[in-house]
């Protein structure tokens, strides 16, 4: 089969013909559609050299498609369901896991980074990590939602607590995970403050924002924020290094900061003081359990929440589209079609 590969003998991701997989007992086979990509796929591309992870490696963390065949045990779902699914892996017998935890799995991995990826014709995966689509929504809608919503939907609902009227900052406002979340958030009854950069700044605002900053010239948007709030209720960070200290400063009292990535740097400034007499919190979250992974798509199923695609290219341009991500002149996801 034809698949978008890392390989040892060069950096450049290219095309190639791969084994077609196999299923397992409790797997099946999906015949990709469409393929998205995420920031983790952009990371394995810039530590391949010191990776030690098997080549070739198939990249490719969204995808959806039609089951194409079943393994043993499989009954949930038959063949030709057209489906999309959840990127994390578990191993769906540890306490973690137990508890209803699957990110928490010590094995958890995510497809196209830990373990092959759907950037290619036809892509194995257990089961219970397939979800049925409306005939309604595309293949190409449906690829590129269950990443970004799932990790959103954790954030905001499990972590964060999100309240109707609450303030949210959406740092990097215009990515994957920022243009989810300012529709989340307004779908769920919430205020949204976005964080953007100015070629963004239109469609931002066009996805529902009630106020967006452009940080290449409102360089003290902190500053700006606190002119017309007391603070923040909770911040959805994608971003990091280069607005951790701002934004944990500009946290309403009981204020939620929850990071979820780390684009501008991992190092951060924290004033503890400013924290504890707050009475503030500071988050990691990391993707979601198999719950929230179907409550979360239930936005996109009935359409309350509508990625932004912004584009969608054959297989053979996935070089480009995470160079495009690399440089941060996207708004949304990058779509591929396979075939």
């Amino acid at each position: 089969m034809k698949a978008a590969v890392l390989t040892r003998d060069s950096l450049e991701i290219s095309v190639q013909d791969v084994k077609k997989p196999k299923p397992s007992k409790g797997e099946v086979i999906i015949k990709v559609k469409n393929f998205a990509i995420n920031r983790v796929d952009l990371i394995l591309r810039d530590s391949w050299l010191n990776s030690s992870k098997s080549s070739p490696h198939v990249l490719g963390t969204d995808f959806s498609g039609v089951i194409h065949e079943l393994g043993i045990g499989v009954s949930s779902i038959k063949i030709d369901d057209r489906v999309l699914v959840n990127p994390g892996i578990s191993c769906m017998e540890c306490l973690s896991c137990r508890k209803g935890e699957q990110s928490l799995c010590n094995d958890f991995q995510i497809l196209g980074y830990g373990v092959w990826g759907g950037a290619a014709e036809y892509v194995k995966v257990p089961a219970h990590n397939v979800l049925k689509i409306p005939d309604n929504l595309s293949f190409e809608l449906a690829a590129a939602a269950p990443l970004t919503t799932l990790t959103v939907y954790r954030m905001l609902v499990s972590k964060a607590r999100l309240s109707p009227g609450e303030l949210v900052l959406v740092l990097g406002a215009g990515g994957g995970i920022g243009t989810i979340a300012i529709q989340m958030v307004k779908v769920m009854g919430g205020r949204v403050i976005a964080l953007t950069s100015t070629e963004k700044v239109q469609q931002v605002k066009e996805l529902g924002a009630d106020f967006v900053l452009d940080y290449k010239h409102d360089l003290d948007w902190d500053k700006k924020i606190l002119e017309f709030s007391q603070g923040v209720d909770i911040t959805i960070d994608p971003v990091g290094e280069s607005t951790w200290e701002k934004s944990l400063q500009i946290l309403a009292k009981g204020g939620r900061h929850v990071v979820i990535g780390v684009t501008t740097g991992t190092l951060g400034s924290t004033h503890i003081r400013n924290l504890y007499s707050k009475q503030a919190y500071i988050m990691g979250s990391y993707m979601s359990n198999n719950r929230e992974f179907v409550e979360a798509m239930q936005f996109i199923f009935t359409g309350q929440i509508k990625p932004v695609l912004d584009s969608i290219q054959s297989m053979e341009r996935l070089g480009d589209g995470i160079e495009k991500m690399a440089r941060n002149r996207h708004i949304g996801k990058l779509v591929f079609t396979v075939g």
